[in-house]
């Protein structure tokens, strides 16, 4: 019986490193999506720091260029407008993905935590049962022992009597 709770107790134990190795794998993935949200932010820096330097150069170019200037500025207005307004909507994109990755990794850490003390609940009345009944056969075996003992004597007391 010890050796089945034993077993019983590796089999969980097994259990649970396996739901370790699935928080492990899954923190490595937040961890990798938030790396690659981080380039994509990165990466959208670079272009409006370049767009930025591009537009400084227009504007240079607009100012020797009087005749063209007014043109040239309402279309540079506009362009900028349109990747600011494009910029805003990916961070919110960025954030709402974010936002949705987290809430998904939060349910599974839940799930799997709820799952884990279940599994811990279980183990611990199936070792209490099985406590309980080992427990219960020492107890009748030691009240039949003691009444085979108490018998023996009585019959040595009797067979001393019966000789005195």
């Amino acid at each position: 019986k010890v050796l089945s709770n034993a077993q019983d107790l590796s089999g969980i134990e097994e259990v649970l490193n396996k739901i370790k190795a699935e928080n492990n794998c899954l923190r490595k993935d937040n961890t990798d999506f938030i790396h690659r949200l981080q380039d994509l932010d990165c990466t959208m820096q670079s272009k409006i720091l370049a767009l930025d330097s591009e537009l400084k150069g227009k504007v240079t170019e607009l100012q020797k260029l009087e005749a063209v200037m007014e043109e040239q500025k309402a279309q540079q207005l506009q362009e900028h407008s349109a990747l600011k307004l494009e910029v805003n909507n990916l961070r919110e994109k960025q954030q709402e993905l974010e936002k949705i990755h987290n809430d998904k990794f939060q349910t599974i850490l839940q799930q799997q935590e709820e799952r884990l003390r279940c599994a811990v609940q279980q183990a611990r009345v199936e070792v209490t049962s099985h406590y309980e009944a080992e427990q219960s056969k020492v107890e009748e075996l030691y009240r039949s022992d003691v009444m085979n003992l108490k018998m023996q004597h009585q019959k040595e007391l009797d067979d001393l009597n019966v000789e005195m």
